[in-house]
């Protein structure tokens, strides 16, 4: 089995895991890396159509069901949600793959809006940080 991972893992806890997972099940054939998905399209049975570019070309192939989780990771668009007042907000908003290091937090109190490891993941490492004022995960 996999390597185990407590509650609340790192980043780096979870990249091992999942390549622990990945040789395990001897799924390495089903997993594509270094791939651009240029397009995702619902079909009308239902279905869905990706297309690709890899190194190895562009591809289009069918299945079934689509799973977008992002997160963390995405550095192409980037959802951060319409909230009134957020444009008169005299503090820094930011998505969570753009915080990176102790000054964006040092002598703030940050409230992490969301509840998926990310969230999870950005409201630990502020609260870790010597200079946070305070961390608030909503």
């Amino acid at each position: 089995n996999p390597s185990p991972v407590g509650h609340f893992p790192t980043g780096p806890e979870i990249q091992t895991y999942i390549k622990d997972y990945v040789s395990t099940f001897a799924l390495g054939d089903a997993v594509q890396t270094e791939t651009v998905v240029e397009s995702v399209q619902q079909l009308d049975d239902g279905a869905w159509e990706f297309t690709t570019q890899s190194e190895s070309g562009r591809s289009v192939e069918r299945f079934d069901f689509c799973v977008v989780a992002t997160g963390l990771y995405s550095a192409d668009n980037k959802f951060i949600p319409e909230i009134e007042g957020n444009t008169t907000l005299a503090g820094d908003i930011m998505h969570s793959s753009d915080f990176r290091s102790e000054a964006q937090v040092d002598g703030k109190n940050v409230v992490v809006l969301g509840n998926g490891k990310s969230a999870v993941d950005c409201a630990v490492e502020a609260a870790k940080m010597s200079g946070t004022k305070s961390v608030t995960l909503l």
